[in-house]
């Protein structure tokens, strides 16, 4: 799908059934498949994105990252990934204590083994694994 932020409020914003009843778009930033970022949130607003974290965090959203089957895919596109290290490396600059970390992995530890594992998140979301890419030879090394 080729979608916008102005998309994504309106899914967030309308009412239910159609959309989520929420007051505002939930995110601060999407990436397009183009790389482009689209504003939504200010940083100092807080988001609506993944309960219990909304307070401290910042929401990052890309498009993309589902199969034709609606699964969960990481098909996203080396400009997407070149914004997204844009992204993370201000981040960074304005909230250096800030760590890191996709939707998956603030699920909780169900078997409490200190691993999040696959058949422990709450959403599939960002569908590659964010330490991995942050490392030396990932995507986002450079965030």
């Amino acid at each position: 799908m080729d979608i916008s932020i102005d998309d994504i409020e309106r899914w967030h914003t309308d009412p239910p059934p159609k959309g989520r009843g929420w007051s505002r778009v939930g995110y601060h930033y999407f990436i397009k498949r183009s790389g482009v970022v689209q504003s939504g949130l200010a940083p100092d607003f807080v988001g609506i994105h993944a309960r219990g974290y909304n307070s401290n965090s910042l929401a990052i959203c890309l498009e993309g990252g589902l199969d034709e089957n609606g699964d969960p895919e990481d098909n996203f596109t080396e400009a997407q990934f070149r914004s997204l290290s844009s992204v993370l490396s201000l981040a960074k600059r304005l909230y250096p204590e800030a760590k890191i970390m996709g939707h998956r992995d603030i699920s909780p530890d169900l078997n409490k083994n200190g691993i999040i594992e696959e058949s422990e998140w709450l959403k599939a979301c960002p569908c590659f694994d964010v330490k991995k890419e942050l490392g030396p030879s990932g995507r986002l090394s450079k965030a």
